[in-house]
């Protein structure tokens, strides 16, 4: 009967544990879990990007820093550019490898879940402790924020723009603090977990010669159509 009970246990615990609302976490607006990815991806472009946080579990009034990383991973800088609130990121102003980067090089690097290396930007930003949301999990909620002076969550929004881009890649979005250690270094502190991540949709815009081949298709069809009709 106790194995029996603690094996009850255990399981109550981890279904708990599966539904816990983690400290920091990323939404889109109308966004959808892909579960192979385990990310949510953003049904257009432009969209809105949120960031959350749980002040309960994790002061927010630190340094907070989103990643916006260039997928699927690449070495090549001529992957375009994209905005996110208005500006502009391109391989002039991003940094090749794993964040975090050389400015907090005390602080360890994120893991790499399949992102990394790559070029990314880091883009620091603080809570407004006036901006709340009601409680919820992006992963099993996506799109589903709600901004309410009642909420006990902070969020931050971020406006992405990827019409930049080659219409190949994408950016995936991490999210992370930092703070002081004890001898006075720059160390991560908590990251949001993958499963709470967020990305931009793929092959935002075709390229001209796929709409041309598909347009070409098309007439050719058409026309193999109309000489059937006249044929009758």
């Amino acid at each position: 009967m106790k194995r029996l009970s603690s094996v009850f246990a255990i399981g109550f615990l981890c279904m708990n544990l599966g539904w816990a609302i983690p400290s920091l976490q990323l939404d889109i607006a109308g966004g959808t879990y892909d579960s192979a990815s385990q990310t949510i991806i953003a049904p257009a472009n432009p969209f809105s990007l949120y960031s959350l946080v749980d002040p309960s579990t994790l002061s927010a009034g630190g340094t907070f820093y989103l990643s916006a990383a260039i997928v699927p991973k690449t070495s090549d800088g001529s992957f375009g550019s994209f905005t996110v609130n208005g500006v502009t990121y391109s391989s002039a102003n991003m940094v090749y490898g794993n964040p975090p980067s050389l400015t907090l090089e005390n602080s360890g690097e994120l893991p790499s879940h399949g992102i990394y290396d790559t070029y990314y930007a880091e883009i620091a930003f603080q809570f407004d402790p006036n901006n709340k949301a009601l409680s919820y999990n992006t992963a099993t909620t996506p799109g589903g924020f709600t901004s309410s002076d009642s909420g006990s969550l902070l969020y931050s929004a971020f406006n992405v723009d990827m019409s930049g881009l080659l219409n190949t890649t994408t950016v995936h979005f991490d999210l992370y603090n930092v703070k002081l250690d004890r001898k006075g270094n720059l160390v991560v502190d908590q990251f949001a977990p993958f499963s709470h991540d967020a990305q931009g949709a793929s092959f935002q815009v075709p390229d001209s010669s796929s709409t041309m081949v598909l347009l070409g298709i098309g007439m050719i069809v058409l026309e193999g159509f109309r000489r059937r009709i006249s044929a009758r």
